[in-house]
């Protein structure tokens, strides 16, 4: 009988526990969050501003609406122009894996527009197994000025 007791209540412990696997800083990872920084950006020289924002997350959109999204990304191009060259500088991870998975990304670039030289941060967070943007800042001197509400 204590045998049958002490079965039951190891099963039930391990039953219960989660087993996951982290990893931080993984190149893998990186690059796996950098292919959608890449999209984002092929998006965007090609004024595909819809589809750049569908890779906003589901909590990205309910901050700011899709329509408002897309009107910061015209916006950004109105007034610092195309898009000449990006190149990504800096990036984080932390993915864990397993019973209760959840991955974070965080990515910087240097971007050099027509008109301005800026650095572009992202957030990405794995949402329902797919890697998703929930926040996107541009760090410009040149959009201080004439969007102040909406840049750092």
């Amino acid at each position: 009988m204590k045998k049958i007791i002490t079965f039951l209540c190891v099963s039930c412990m391990l039953i219960s526990c989660h087993f996951n696997t982290i990893r931080k800083n993984s190149p893998e990872d990186i690059a796996d969050a950098q292919k959608i920084a890449e999209k984002f950006y092929f998006n965007i020289m090609n004024q595909s501003f819809e589809e750049a924002t569908d890779m906003f997350s589901e909590q990205a959109l309910k901050e700011k609406s899709r329509d408002s999204s897309i009107s910061f990304l015209k916006q950004v191009q109105f007034h610092l122009g195309d898009i000449a060259s990006y190149e990504y500088s800096k990036g984080s991870s932390y993915v864990r894996a397993g019973t209760n998975p959840k991955g974070e990304y965080e990515l910087e670039y240097k971007v050099v527009y027509e008109k301005a030289e800026v650095v572009e941060r992202f957030g990405l967070m794995r949402e329902k197994g797919i890697i998703k943007i929930f926040g996107y800042k541009v760090h410009s001197d040149l959009l201080k000025e004439k969007m102040p509400a909406e840049v750092e």
